[in-house]
């Protein structure tokens, strides 16, 4: 089937599916009404209007297109690994499990609250809920016979596994809260809140109820769908810019903020309420502290049992990426508060007959300035220390990276910007403040924001300066030099792949080889094996290298080609069962004749596949 008769069946189909589910629910609504009695005498005409109108113009016409898509895979068996058929078949699922999640959290959120179940989100949830069944069901069967349809598979399930968790911590974190500002006010503000706030309350119950429903589907997704798929990239992207990320910035942004109590206390901020009083924001964000650092260390025990650093310097660009965005987090918040403390400091420093007046505004800005720091420069001083650690490992494979070629730039940027703004607006006050005669001492204090900010943007633009230097004395941004190396490896050595590319550097290609149901994949190499691998491909006097790992061993073979002189076909190397991998060159025509020096081996299999494409055996001399 064409690509865009396909695209015709499958897009027809999935809006249809909507159209009928959402008729059939409302069918379904207005029989729970009239069974249960909730309905008025005359209501309801629209409901079921619409309910049979929706179901018997969508039932039908999704029956038909689906049927026929069903009928080209019984024919052709290639049908089940098409990218668009699991795009539909996906997205689908995703949209079922999606509406399935609210009107779930709905439904069990009315029992909790002893409160009559809606009969829409009672609907919903049935039909929803039958209809991720089935293309569940649908999907078992088929699997997912090609690449293209296991990265669609893996968008889903780490799409619904990241809503899910999301809904997760912060249920528990409500849950946590509740309890412990519950326990709070009876311990400390007993007397003075004449009264405790009720545990199970609305609150609880639905907190209670979305924890329940998101650990459902997150447990599903997560510990189920995604198992055994540990070298994906999109897991990786998961793991660390989603799960890492936004479990340390949880953590943090709570942590800032028990911080700033603490300092607004100790500086003794004027007007505060009583003691108590003033700390009861503890207990509500010491959950979401806990909860953060909980999410954080159990998916960095899941990448610590996956392998994932294992070796110096294997971290995926995923992995890379987390680093810098946490060592940016760390930079800027360390500059905020350095900049506020410079400025607060200068305020209380120039005389200045107000001060006295002025002593809780510059006590709240040193509050906010020292928590700024106290967050700020661990978070930088950790983040950015292991990536220079990185860089002393590797050398300059790390130093070449994109995340720390985009980091540096964008940081010297950000800096220079800054810098310019403030320092421009420095001057131009204090100059118009010296035209018009007035004192020195109080134009300073007016523009210490401006002084202060120009001062933190220069100290740190000069540090990375300084460092964008090494990196480029070190060769960060010469061109690469060296060979254009393809790694030829099963579909099932995903965990291979990703060591011979990182080290055989960025001028590697991977090509993946179809493999037989149930194939032993290679092992992978220790590594003074990988060394040895690395060392003969730029050893040899070829411009080109190929490692094959597709029959249980790892080979690095040098490869000869010339396109003038062989316009049908590049070969790319030769694997240890003798058999031929090529491909055709571009722009090459199908009549030439077939090299003489490859001749012989024009009846060997096809191998290779590049994203579900098999290469076939060239044609006969």
């Amino acid at each position: 089937m064409s690509v865009v008769k396909r695209l015709y069946f499958y897009v027809v189909a999935f809006v249809s599916l909507m159209v009928a589910a959402n008729g059939a629910a409302l069918l379904l609504r207005y029989l729970f009404d009239t069974v249960a009695g909730s309905r008025l005498a005359g209501e309801g005409s629209d409901i079921l209007s619409f309910g049979i109108a929706m179901t018997l113009v969508g039932a039908p016409l999704w029956l038909l297109h689906w049927g026929f898509a069903q009928r080209q895979v019984r024919l052709h068996a290639e049908e089940t690994g098409a990218v668009l058929r699991k795009l539909y078949i996906y997205g689908v699922m995703f949209v079922a499990a999606t509406v399935a999640f609210f009107v779930a959290r709905s439904v069990l959120t009315d029992l909790m609250q002893a409160q009559s179940v809606s009969n829409t989100s009672l609907a919903h949830l049935v039909v929803w809920a039958g209809v991720w069944a089935f293309h569940v069901a649908i999907e078992r069967g088929e699997g997912q016979p090609l690449p293209g349809s296991r990265t669609v598979r893996r968008w889903y399930m780490y799409v619904v596994s990241a809503y899910s968790l999301l809904f997760l911590v912060q249920a528990l974190a409500t849950v946590l809260s509740v309890l412990m500002t519950t326990a709070y006010e009876g311990l400390f503000q007993g007397a003075v809140m004449g009264g405790r706030q009720e545990l199970w309350s609305p609150q609880m119950q639905g907190a209670v109820a979305s924890a329940l429903v998101a650990v459902t589907w997150w447990a599903w997704h997560w510990t189920v769908l995604a198992r055994g798929d540990a070298q994906s990239t999109l897991r990786r992207v998961y793991l660390f810019l989603f799960a890492f990320l936004f479990g340390v910035l949880t953590a943090v942004i709570a942590a800032a903020q028990m911080v700033y109590v603490v300092f607004a206390w100790a500086l003794g901020v004027p007007d505060l309420p009583a003691l108590s009083v003033h700390f009861e924001r503890v207990p509500m964000l010491l959950p979401t502290l806990l909860v953060g650092l909980a999410m954080l260390g159990y998916h960095w025990g899941v990448v610590q049992d996956e392998g994932g650093m294992r070796r110096a310097g294997d971290l995926s660009m995923a992995g890379r990426a987390y680093q810098y965005i946490m060592a940016a987090v760390g930079l800027g918040t360390l500059a905020t508060g350095t900049a506020i403390l410079i400025g607060t400091l200068l305020g209380v420093a120039l005389p200045e007959e107000t001060l006295a007046s002025d002593g809780e505004t510059w006590r709240r800005t040193m509050a906010l300035a020292l928590t700024l720091l106290v967050i700020g420069a661990p978070l930088w001083f950790w983040y950015w220390g292991r990536v220079q650690r990185t860089v002393e490992t590797t050398g300059t494979d790390e130093r070449r990276a994109l995340p720390r070629r985009i980091f540096i730039y964008g940081t010297l940027g950000v800096l220079a910007l800054a810098g310019l703004g403030t320092l421009t607006g420095f001057l131009a006050t204090t100059l118009q403040a010296l035209l018009d005669g007035k004192a020195f001492l109080p134009t300073i204090r007016d523009a210490r924001w401006l002084l202060a900010t120009a001062v933190t943007t220069a100290g740190f633009f000069a540090y990375y300066a300084q460092v964008l230097r090494e990196d480029q004395r070190a060769g960060a941004e010469q061109e690469v030099q060296g060979k254009s190396v393809t790694v030829a490896v099963g579909e099932n050595a995903r965990e291979l792949a990703e060591h011979l590319r990182v080290a055989l550097g960025p001028r590697t290609s991977v090509l993946w080889v179809a493999m037989a149901e149930g194939a032993t994949p290679a092992p992978v190499p220790t590594d003074e094996e990988v060394a040895a691998i690395v060392q003969r491909v730029r050893d040899a006097p070829t411009k080109r290298g190929l490692v094959t790992a597709t029959d249980g061993s790892v080979q690095g073979l040098p490869i000869r080609g010339n396109h003038s002189e062989d316009p049908f076909t590049e070969v790319l190397g030769m694997g240890r069962s003798a058999r031929l991998v090529c491909r055709r060159v571009k722009g090459s025509r199908s009549d030439l004749p077939f090299p003489s020096h490859m001749s012989s081996l024009h009846t060997l299999p096809p191998l290779l596949t590049n994203h579900g494409t098999t290469h076939q055996k060239p044609p006969p001399h």
